[in-house]
């Protein structure tokens, strides 16, 4: 009974004690304590003042309605039904009529929950059409496709049409790096994308002239196809760059003495500078043209001191009417009385005065290093053939004998790696390398009866070679072209000219003994 007591007058002490805090507030009419003017949530409001639920802190008329299913603030609106519904913890909504996944903008709401047939997506411009959208496609249809207010061209964001490419030049061949999509086509562009240069109407992809060039490929005039950027002539230069005839490999504008002149330009010989088709003496003559000394007016072609009829110029001596001028002769170097087949200009023969002639007015020696080979040595077997008799018997040798005469024609050295192939019957049989020291003619011969092929295999270089072949009856075999394209040639594949060879030699089995053949 004490402890009954204790509490309730606990109670009661408390209670007293808040009324003595506020009495006007906490008491009713009569005086009494009024438990409804109690805050006891701690918010700061009783149920006297409008706390629908003083159990509560989160709920009172000073809270904001949120979405939780309760009436937050009190006013018996829960969640959206509340005026004062905090629409930061709802859903924005929009009737989707046509399932594209956004609504009509004048149909927004707030929810705390999506319900179907709403969407939170908005900006469908006509929601009764599901390819109609923000995020649709806008394409050539005449219709706003995804509600931006700009239709087809209008819209600069267009997906779908076909692409124009500026024509800059009006050459009739579009920028390939200036490009628009349209569903008109634009003024100033156009469907071709080929133009490689669009500042330029002159230079466009089309070969008019057949060549396999266009003036895109540097073709200068695409009228004519022997002008273009192909090399025809081997000399290095083109005609579009710095050929003025690229059907003569002797001319070219590459002046290559750097006098001033290239053989464009009258230059007779453009590897010595000195040499120009200038007068510089006055005498009426240039280096090119016969003057032999260009500083010296009393010397020219008018000149004929011993009136032999041939002018000083060309005169090998204009003292004396007895000597002439010079004359075509074949280097001989082993003296056999045969020359090779390189000809050159000379006044005498015996051009060292030794008494022996170095060279000859015939030609024919296919290997003019060994005075036992010429045309005629294997009488026996022939009078014209060129073979060896090594044994003084007039029986040649066995196989057959090619001379290679080899011309470094810029005068540069040999392409890098450049060598003569011989295949015997299908199988590589030996090179002939090449070298700066490479000159004048090789001699080889082959076994009889075999099948030769011969291909020139060039370095990373453009080709600047020629060589001929000759047969052992002198007759030429095959002669080189100045084919840029053979410089392209990779190792181990050499490109076979078409030269077979099934001729033999002479019948000497054993050339080195005279009592058998």
């Amino acid at each position: 009974m004490i402890r009954l007591c204790t509490s309730l007058c606990l109670i009661i002490l408390a209670a007293c004690t808040n009324a003595a805090e506020d009495p006007e507030k906490k008491q009713n009419d009569s005086g009494e304590l009024d438990i409804l003017s109690i805050d006891n949530d701690g918010d700061g409001l009783s149920e006297n003042e409008g706390d629908c639920d003083d159990s509560n802190p989160e709920i009172s008329p000073e809270q904001p309605e949120v979405c939780d299913g309760i009436d937050n603030d009190c006013d018996a609106l829960i969640d959206t039904e509340d005026d004062s519904f905090d629409t930061s913890s709802g859903i924005r909504y929009y009737l989707d009529q046509d399932g594209d996944g956004f609504g009509d903008e004048n149909t927004a709401g707030w929810t705390c929950e999506m319900e179907e047939g709403y969407v939170a997506g908005f900006g469908d411009c006509d929601d009764s059409n599901p390819e109609i959208h923000p995020e649709a496609l806008e394409i050539c249809d005449s219709i706003d496709n995804d509600c931006d207010n700009g239709i087809d061209d209008e819209d600069s964001q267009l997906d779908e049409g076909t692409l124009y490419y500026e024509d800059f030049d009006q050459d009739g061949y579009g920028d390939p790096g200036m490009s628009t999509l349209a569903c008109i086509q634009p003024d100033g562009y156009i469907l071709d994308n080929q133009d490689c240069d669009d500042t330029d109407p002159e230079r466009y992809p089309i070969d008019s002239d057949g060549d396999g060039l266009t003036r895109c490929d540097t073709d200068c005039d695409d009228e004519d196809p022997l002008i273009g950027a192909t090399d025809f002539d081997g000399d290095g230069a083109i005609a579009c760059i710095n050929d003025c005839n690229d059907m003569d490999p002797s001319l070219n504008q590459k002046d290559a003495d750097n006098d001033g002149l290239s053989t464009c330009d009258g230059d007779c010989n453009d590897f010595d500078p000195l040499i120009l088709d200038i007068d510089n003496d006055g005498d009426g003559y240039s280096a090119c043209f016969l003057d032999c000394d260009d500083t010296n007016p009393y010397i020219s072609p008018l000149i004929d001191l011993d009136q032999d009829g041939v002018d000083y110029c060309s005169d090998c001596n204009d003292n004396n009417a007895s000597i002439g001028s010079q004359f075509t002769a074949y280097m001989d170097s082993d003296a056999d009385g045969f020359g090779s087949f390189d000809t050159v200009q000379v006044c005498d023969l015996d051009i060292d005065g030794d008494g022996k002639n170095d060279y000859t007015t015939t030609f024919g020696d296919c290997n003019d290093l060994d005075h036992l080979t010429y045309p005629g040595a294997a009488f026996e077997d022939s009078t014209s053939l060129c073979l060896q008799d090594s044994d003084g018997d007039g029986y040649g040798a066995l196989g057959i004998c090619l001379s290679f005469s080899l011309y470094d024609r810029n005068g540069d050295g040999w392409d890098a790696s450049s060598s003569i192939e011989i295949y015997i019957d299908n199988l590589w049989y030996e090179s002939i390398q090449l070298t700066d020291s490479s000159w004048g003619v090789v001699y080889h011969c082959y076994p009889e009866g075999a099948t030769i092929d011969i291909g020139y295999l060039s370095g990373p270089e453009n080709a600047q070679h020629a060589f001929t072949i000759f047969s052992s009856a002198g007759q030429v075999q095959y002669q080189s072209l100045f084919e840029p394209t053979r410089a392209d040639i990779s190792a181990g594949d050499p490109a076979l000219i078409s030269l077979s060879l099934t001729a033999s030699g002479g019948s000497d089995s054993d050339d080195l003994d005279e009592n058998s053949h």
